[in-house]
C-alpha cells in the first residue's frame, strides 16, 4: 500500500515581498492595508508562524490581479501525519 505524505500550503515570503515592491508597496503596513488584513497577520504569514488559510490566499490573489497561486504560494510536505 502506498501512502501519500501530508501536504501543506506555504507562503513564499521573498517572492511575495518582491511582488509587493513592484506594486509600490514598500512597507508591511502598506502591504497589509492593500490586502485588507491586519499587519500582525501579515507578519505571522511572512515569518512562517501561521499557515495561509483560504481567506488569506483569496485576499492576496484578489489584491494582485494577474498573480498566480504558484507565484507566491507553494505546496510542501507537512510535518502533520
Amino acid at each position: 500500500m502506498h501512502s501519500t505524505p501530508a501536504s501543506a500550503i506555504r507562503l513564499r515570503p521573498e517572492q511575495f515581498r518582491r511582488r509587493a515592491r513592484l506594486n509600490g508597496l514598500e512597507t508591511d503596513t502598506a502591504l497589509a492595508a492593500h490586502i485588507g488584513i491586519n499587519r500582525s497577520t501579515l507578519f505571522r504569514m511572512l515569518n512562517g508562524d501561521a499557515a495561509p488559510g483560504e481567506k488569506f490566499m483569496a485576499q492576496v490573489l484578489a489584491a494582485f490581479p494577474g498573480l498566480k497561486f504558484e507565484d507566491i504560494f507553494e505546496v510542501v510536505e507537512s510535518d502533520a501525519a
